[in-house]
């Protein structure tokens, strides 16, 4: 172990006693282009400048536990922690993220040690800053940019993407990982091994480079997977280990951009010979999505023939690749577009669930793909109302059994808008075949509608239908306070009529 590192008591974190020692001044003058030695200077400027503020950070806030949290929490961003993940992506058959998250990974390390090399600008100083860190080769790099933030905020970016408009995953999870990224570039400032202005530099390289991935992504993939995809990449690889500025200190980062960029061009060789050849299976699902995307885009079409195509084309690419992801992702995103749109193409969208129900099951994100149904229940458009019931009964297999539904739809039953009505009865028709249960909440509101004389006929017999896939036991119980019921009405109405009929021949003699 060098000499200028030391370890603590516990013999756990490392501790540098003395700064990275830079060329002189007059050396990067004679070689640096005017540019880079401007930009250097300012780099430079505010790291002195910051120094007094990060020693008196730790001053105050350094503890054991604090110690220890900050280096673990530097361990989830370095080339270890994605040596392990990342295959896992692979193995698991991910596709086309997989190898977008890797890109994004091995090409922030390229880039955030392009420009430290280019910058050339130090860490902060120790001391009076104490460098706290498990591996002494990270202090011998340049400081501007930090690598750590810059994979943190490119892979936090590129996953929130696919969290959010692909897999539809719950903001919180989403939230949970920014704040696991915020403590990776928190804990570079308190263990002394950047400044300010370097993990400000990391979240902007890094997320530029993953907005780069999330939009042309696609296109550099099927590029690369292509017959001439081996020479793309390795133009790529010649261009990006050519471009790499020379520095005059011994950094380590051209190493690690030289391992990083081999391994872009391994994984290129390999998808290629593994992913093309079998374009047909392997590579369907990232089809799939794509497909999907574009009858997005087609759905937000300000022309209606167009959303109306699109949305009639979502049946058919359920049923061309049945995945679970996409699956969950489809009927998410008609969640969303039913939500939003006009009532005329509410009524294709559920036509779109009652055609596909046999891939209702897939859903995983049921409870919110019904929250976005809910809204338009209970909004003030009674046509819009009775569109969202009839997707609610076309989806009773995945809604049947969620109180939040049949609340709903005992509300429905109190309209005084006649095709509502006819509605809810209809879908609490399709509810009792998956959810016998549903008889006990909504068993008096049916009878007491069947009783209803302002009721069309035709629905009063439609209610008692609807009892049909009640459970036996409890339909013989209720069904017979139902006879009961209207037998003593049909006796009192006889008897009323009876005494009617009296009168009558009294007043005629």
């Amino acid at each position: 172990m060098p000499p200028h590192f030391q370890l603590d008591e516990d013999n756990d974190v490392i501790h540098n006693a003395e700064a990275f020692s830079l060329a002189p001044e007059s050396a990067y003058q004679a070689v640096y282009s005017p540019l880079r030695l401007y930009l250097r200077q300012l780099v430079v400027d505010e790291v002195k400048r910051e120094n007094p503020k990060l020693a008196a950070i730790q001053h105050r806030y350094r503890s054991p536990g604090l110690d220890r949290l900050f280096v673990f929490s530097g361990m989830l961003g370095n080339h270890s922690f994605f040596m392990i993940a990342l295959p896992f992506l692979h193995t698991f058959g991910m596709g086309a993220f997989a190898r977008g998250l890797t890109f994004v990974v091995l090409w922030s390390i390229y880039f955030s040690g392009a420009v430290k090399d280019y910058i050339s600008a130090p860490r902060p100083a120790s001391p009076p800053v104490v460098q706290i860190t498990r591996s002494p080769a990270h202090t011998l790099e340049y400081g501007f940019p930090s690598t750590h933030t810059t994979y943190a905020a490119a892979t936090i970016v590129y996953i929130s993407h696919f969290m959010l408009n692909v897999w539809h995953i719950s903001t919180v999870w989403v939230g949970l990982m920014w704040v696991c990224g915020a403590t990776i570039v928190a804990g570079r400032i308190y263990c002394g091994l950047h400044s300010f202005i370097d993990v400000v530099g990391g979240i902007v390289i890094g997320a530029i480079e993953a907005l780069g991935f999330v939009f042309f992504f696609d296109r550099l993939d099927a590029l690369m997977l292509s017959t001439a995809g081996p020479l793309y990449s390795v133009a790529i690889f010649y261009f990006a280990m050519s471009s790499i500025p020379r520095s005059l200190d011994p950094c380590p980062c051209c190493i690690d951009s030289f391992c990083a960029t081999s391994v872009t061009l391994g994984l290129s060789a390999l998808s290629m010979s593994t992913v093309a050849p079998n374009s047909d299976s392997a590579r369907s699902s990232d089809w799939a999505f794509k497909q999907l995307f574009k009858l997005e885009s087609k759905c937000r079409s300000p022309t209606p023939a167009l959303q109306v195509e699109a949305i009639g084309e979502f049946p058919k690419l359920l049923d061309q690749f049945p995945f679970p992801t996409l699956v969950s992702s489809a009927f998410l995103k008609l969640g969303d577009l039913f939500r939003s749109s006009p009532n005329s193409l509410r009524y294709h969208i559920a036509q779109v669930f009652g055609a596909s129900q046999h891939h209702l099951a897939q859903i995983t994100q049921t409870e919110e793909l019904l929250k976005r149904i809910l809204v338009v229940l209970y909004s003030n458009d009674p046509i819009a109302r009775v569109l969202a019931l009839r997707l609610i009964g076309n989806a009773s297999l995945i809604f049947a059994k969620f109180p939040e539904a049949q609340h709903s739809i005992l509300l429905r039953y109190q309209s005084s808008h006649p095709l509502e009505i006819v509605a809810a009865v209809q879908t609490t028709e399709s509810m009792l075949s998956y959810s016998p249960e549903f008889l006990e909440v909504v068993w008096e509101t049916v009878l007491s509608k069947a009783d209803d004389s302002n009721v069309l006929d035709s629905v009063r017999v439609q209610l008692i239908r609807s009892l049909q896939h009640a459970a036996p036991n409890l339909m013989l119980t209720r069904f017979t306070g139902f006879l009961r019921r209207v037998i003593c009405n049909s006796i009192s109405d006889i008897a009323e009529h009876e005494r009617t009929e009296q009168r009558k021949l009294s007043l005629g003699h």
